[in-house]
């Protein structure tokens, strides 16, 4: 019968402070990063004199020069931007929209976010002289 001794049972490292260590940096870290708000876009916004704040809790739409059209991250068409729309809770839309985008394009957008039950719609703008 061959027994372990009470030092050989026990060997091992004890990694349980380890780990709430992490989990405690973790959430640090999570709750003090300053998230960006920044767009992943690059658009040359229109200018307004009268340029107020966005408002809070609104659907982000963006259109490029190119007149694509993005939903988030995605890139959809007219008919699908309503689709998606009408899942949403938000009943606001803010258009960031390139300056270059014709009239068209832009209450094509505008239409679909009314159609797919949006109150409101805003389109995004830079302030005159704010850089």
């Amino acid at each position: 019968m061959n027994r372990l001794t009470h030092a050989e049972e026990g060997e091992g490292v004890n990694i349980s402070p380890l780990i709430d260590v992490v989990f405690i940096l973790l959430i640090f870290f999570a709750t003090t990063m300053a998230f960006s708000d920044k767009s992943a876009f690059e658009l040359k916004k229109p200018e307004a004199s009268r340029a107020e704040s966005e408002p809070q809790k609104s659907v982000k739409i963006y259109a490029d020069a190119s007149g694509a059209i993005f939903l988030g991250n995605a890139k959809v068409d007219i008919k699908t931007l309503e689709n998606l729309l009408s899942f949403k809770a938000e009943k606001s839309a803010l258009i960031e929209a390139d300056s270059s985008v014709d009239m068209a394009g832009l209450v094509g957008i505008m239409d679909a976010c009314k159609s797919a039950g949006i109150e409101s719609v805003y389109i995004s703008c830079k302030k005159r002289g704010a850089k």
